[in-house]
């Protein structure tokens, strides 16, 4: 039987967030999900939640006098320890019960009755999320800006790469174009279309403009 737990007051995992992942990893089942939601003042500071506020995790981890043998699955260690503190007390729970404890993000497996090694290595699992968690906005708003600065970069080089894109091959091929600007030739048709269609608009243009200087008389 697979039993999942979440809550809110982690960081930059929100409850919705964390059901996502169980479910894209075929874990989540709405029957046997343990939630604890908090109030928004209590989850707005991670670090201060206390464990007497989980109440749902207290009924997943309380020791029922029996081996239960299953494996509870959280999107991250995060949602279910507080601390690296709380987190070895999370694996006592789970060992009295016979219990096993995935984390999705990591795919980390915590088998039950975990000896030192894999109780290190949980805890070097729960530090890699906390601070994966931590720097991800940072690093969302670094990767918008990366992408920001290479778009703008790129139109500077289209501006060059226009109005050759019109002319015929004889006169410069597109690798030459490419080379000229700086783009890859992938770049310069998704960006510019067909380079005949191009052509076949600069053919177009001048024809138009040497009618109306015949119209007009203009030399």
């Amino acid at each position: 039987m697979a039993r999942c737990y979440t809550r809110n007051g982690v960081w930059n995992w929100p409850i919705l967030e964390q059901r996502r992942v169980l479910t894209a990893a075929g874990f989540y089942d709405e029957t046997q999900e343990y939630c604890d939601e908090m109030s928004d003042t209590r989850a707005r500071w991670p670090a201060k939640v206390h464990p007497s506020w989980l109440e749902q995790r207290g009924m997943l981890l309380r020791h029922t006098g029996r081996k239960a043998g299953q494996t509870v699955y959280v999107a991250t260690l995060l949602a279910i320890a507080l601390s690296e503190t709380d987190l070895v007390n999370v694996l006592a729970s789970t060992s009295r019960r016979g219990d096993s404890l995935f984390a999705v993000d990591s795919g980390l497996l915590i088998g039950a009755n975990p000896n030192a090694e894999q109780i290190a290595n949980a805890m070097k699992d729960w530090q890699r999320a906390k601070y994966d968690a931590q720097t991800r906005p940072g690093r969302a708003n670094g990767n918008k800006a990366a992408a920001a600065r290479k778009r703008s970069i790129t139109l500077e080089k289209l501006k060059v790469a226009r109005p050759l894109w019109g002319l015929t091959s004889d006169k410069i091929t597109t690798d030459k174009i490419a080379e000229e600007c700086g783009l890859s030739v992938k770049t310069l048709y998704t960006e510019l279309g067909r380079r005949s269609a191009a052509q076949k608009r600069k053919r177009d243009r001048m024809a138009k403009r040497a009618e109306e200087d015949i119209r007009y008389g203009r030399s």
